[in-house]
């Protein structure tokens, strides 16, 4: 009887390791995507130009985080690090470890995300220059900003201002 016992709660520890060990595991969805979309202003509604983000790292689900590369209209980002909690993003370029030079809101599993890249007031600010490829061209100086997936200035915007309040509301 005792023996039966015995059996039975360490078959019962054992599933449970088992369990406890598949649950706490990270869940990392490896990602390798190229995405094509329209860079917008935020009050200068004429203002719409294409923008090639090609991302290359992974995802955590567990942590909700992105740990990889990020390339925007050739600007090359290595080493980002970018959890949504935050709203900022680490990365390198060139070499030096950098803030991204904007903001990044994004829902629980990245589904939903945009990109606020403002003005540097710097005088020859070299950490800005994807604020300076974007804004090419155009003689406004406003916030530029990539939302995904949104299709138009008014879905863009939009869907910046919601992500951005879920972030301001969970501060």
């Amino acid at each position: 009887m005792k023996k039966l016992l015995y059996w039975s709660i360490a078959i019962l520890v054992l599933t449970g390791l088992i369990v406890y060990g598949f649950r706490s595991a990270p869940k990392v969805i490896r990602l390798d995507r190229q995405i094509e979309v329209t860079a917008y202003k935020l009050q200068d509604t004429s203002f719409a130009k294409p923008v090639k983000i090609a991302l290359k790292g992974a995802f955590d689900e567990k942590s909700e985080s992105y740990l990889g590369e990020m390339r925007i209209n050739g600007i090359q980002y290595t080493n980002c690090s970018l959890s949504p909690e935050l709203g900022f993003m680490y990365c390198a370029l060139e070499g030096r470890r950098l803030p991204f030079p904007g903001q990044v809101y994004a829902n629980k599993d990245f589904s939903q995300w945009s990109l606020a890249v403002q003005q540097s007031y710097q005088p020859n600010d070299t950490k800005n220059d994807l604020y300076n490829s974007l804004n090419q061209g155009s003689t406004t100086h406003d916030t530029i900003i990539i939302s995904i997936p949104a299709k138009g200035w008014e879905a863009a915007v939009e869907l910046y201002q919601r992500l951005q309040n879920d972030w301001v509301d969970k501060l």
